[in-house]
């Protein structure tokens, strides 16, 4: 031999497919805002979803949405939230209720989400309970 080993090397087969992801599914938060007439914070059949609700990142940390600087959305029609093309970071969102309206759950207000490369994270549900005052 003249300095080189020879190894003897096996072919290893994978059986797999790749698929590219649609854009929008990559570093996604999403959900829905519900009514909680009960606050048992489970959907139960009579309580409906809450359209025109307003729901925002809070960059800053400081519990108070700025529209010029923080990303928000309202639910629409649908009665649906959704944050999309956001990178890998730990966000931290709230929702800003109705007038007479209060959030039940999470009980501490807002969620803190740990957002991964290429995750969608969902079931972040707001709940609301209406308290007594005029019915806007």
């Amino acid at each position: 031999m003249s300095g080189l080993d020879i190894v003897a090397c096996k072919t290893i087969s994978y059986n797999f497919t790749l698929t590219e992801r649609p854009e929008t599914y990559a570093w996604n938060i999403n959900w829905y805002i519900y009514d909680d007439s009960n606050k048992n914070s489970i959907i139960d059949s009579w309580e409906k979803t809450m359209a025109w609700c307003k729901v925002y990142i809070d960059l800053n940390n400081n519990n108070d949405c700025e529209e010029n600087i923080e990303l928000f959305n309202v639910t629409n029609n649908d009665w649906y939230y959704e944050f999309d093309s956001l990178v890998t970071w730990t966000y931290k969102i709230l929702e800003i209720p109705h007038q007479n309206w209060v959030v039940t759950n999470p009980t501490i207000w807002y969620y803190n989400v740990n957002l991964l490369n290429w995750q969608v994270v969902t079931n972040k549900i707001f709940w609301n309970f209406k308290i007594k005052g005029n019915n806007k």
